[in-house]
């Protein structure tokens, strides 16, 4: 019986190192007329040096090796990565490699802005209202861009019946119902978000915006005519916002979101294993989205 081990790896991991594999294959066929499985720790270094001039980083040429190991450990081959030169060739890349950037958080305060120059940047009332409920809800449930608009793994990208509201009972709350996320693990549990006690309301928002949205969209977050929203779309828009309220945007992300309540979190009092919860991580990864000091709530 044979077991491929590239099953236990998730969705995204399985997609991602596939590319990795295919690349690595089509260089060996083009440059050093091999076969896969066939290169040496020397053949693996001369790729190295390959994706290096390319202008790819490191880290990132340390998870092209990572992908190229696995499949080399699947076929119980000895894997030509790891080798003294290849080790010594990625200390010295990891020298000449950019400083990667530090995104600052979307705080509260910042969140309030955004929505108020959302009225006066010539939006419409849709987009005002539709935006102003996605960018307080990929606050207060600290979302991912790939969550809330088309992306390639449409796994990931919410549904409109992913997302229930409940505000006539003592305790409102808007409940998220995950199918699949960034290193999700099957029976992931509800998110339940309640009402805060100041600031942007995400429950209040959603509301308006699904009395606005086209009757039984399939995507959480639309366009007016009912398509799904484009990754693109809000990182331009949130652009346009941030240079509006005289923030520079080349600091933030869409990622500010999730750094911004994380921080906030923090700042709370909330325990690790509270923080790393709402955030859906399933390691220690959390700790960079934590950033008090460069916060100004």
């Amino acid at each position: 019986m044979k077991y491929d081990v590239i099953q236990a790896l998730e969705p995204a991991s399985q997609n991602l190192y596939g590319k990795h594999w295919e690349q690595f294959k089509s260089f060996l066929k083009e440059y050093l007329y091999k076969k896969a499985y066939s290169a040496t720790s020397e053949d693996l270094a001369v790729y190295v040096a390959h994706l290096d001039n390319t202008g790819i980083k490191s880290a990132t040429i340390r998870g092209h090796l990572s992908a190229i190991s696995f499949y080399y450990k699947n076929k119980y081959l000895p894997t030509p990565t790891e080798s003294f030169h290849i080790s010594k060739l990625l200390t010295s890349y990891s020298k000449t490699d950019s400083p990667p950037a530090i995104r600052k958080p979307i705080t509260r305060k910042i969140l309030e802005q955004l929505i108020t120059a959302l009225k006066i940047q010539g939006f419409t009332i849709y987009e005002q209202t539709m935006l102003t409920a996605l960018f307080s809800l990929m606050q207060y449930a600290l979302l991912r861009i790939g969550e809330v608009t088309e992306s390639k793994n449409n796994n990931h990208k919410l549904k409109s019946k992913q997302i229930s509201l409940s505000e006539h009972t003592s305790k409102p709350e808007l409940t998220i119902t995950f199918s699949f996320f960034k290193h999700s693990k099957p029976g992931n549990q509800p998110m339940c978000i309640t009402k805060p006690d100041r600031g942007t309301c995400p429950l209040a928002t959603y509301r308006d915006y699904c009395l606005l949205r086209p009757t039984k969209p399939k995507a959480a977050f639309t366009y007016q005519d009912g398509n799904p929203l484009h990754a693109t779309y809000v990182r331009t828009t949130l652009t346009q916002l941030l240079t509006r309220i005289d923030l520079d945007p080349s600091d933030y992300n869409t990622h500010s979101f999730r750094i911004g309540r994380a921080s906030d979190k923090w700042r709370k009092g909330y325990t690790d294993i509270q923080i790393a919860m709402a955030g859906r991580w399933t390691s220690a990864a959390y700790k960079k989205y934590i950033k008090p000091q460069i916060i100004k709530f």
